[in-house]
């Protein structure tokens, strides 16, 4: 049974079909079910795509240019000043999670160069570490994982950054 298209949806096609990454967007589906993710994540991972894929367009930035240093600009610039309309995924940490698995998804099909780290050596030293004791210790899935990770991947990059500006 396919399900109705909620109204905050029926922007989602829209902003997908002019962008892009529309030809990428049914494999990412695939890649995200793959990986263990629940009905409803997929369905707010899809609306921050769509959401990040219309600020692309708008902005004429071209798929070769998506890498980390771009969804944070995303992030920290265009989000909070946001006017794409009240229906949109705003967010920053579901936005976050969305798009990091977008990149790793484009880079595993080859349409993307290598990442980039954004965290500094000793966070995702201490992430790589966590990452292991959660699946070799605790047993958690990689989707549980995922999410885990990038939850303390922010708030350790988050709580860095306000540690170097003093506040």
């Amino acid at each position: 049974m396919t399900r109705t298209m909620r109204s905050h949806e029926l922007h989602v096609p829209a902003w997908l079909s002019t962008s892009e990454l529309q030809p990428h967007i049914d494999g990412f589906i695939s890649y995200i079910r793959e990986c263990g993710y629940s009905q409803s994540t997929l369905r707010v991972y899809r609306n921050a795509i769509a959401h990040f894929a219309h600020w692309m367009t708008a902005n004429k930035m071209p798929l070769r240019k998506l890498k980390e240093e771009l969804i944070e600009r995303f992030l920290s610039e265009h989000l909070p000043a946001c006017r794409c309309g009240s229906l949109r995924q705003r967010w920053p940490h579901t936005m976050r999670a969305a798009l990091r698995v977008l990149l790793r998804f484009l880079r595993k099909e080859g349409l993307l160069g290598t990442a980039c780290p954004i965290d500094p050596p000793s966070i995702t030293q201490e992430l790589q570490s966590f990452g292991h004791y959660q699946e070799h210790v605790c047993g958690l899935t990689q989707a549980t994982r995922e999410v885990s990770r990038q939850y303390c991947g922010s708030e350790m990059s988050s709580r860095a950054q306000r540690t170097r500006r003093g506040t």
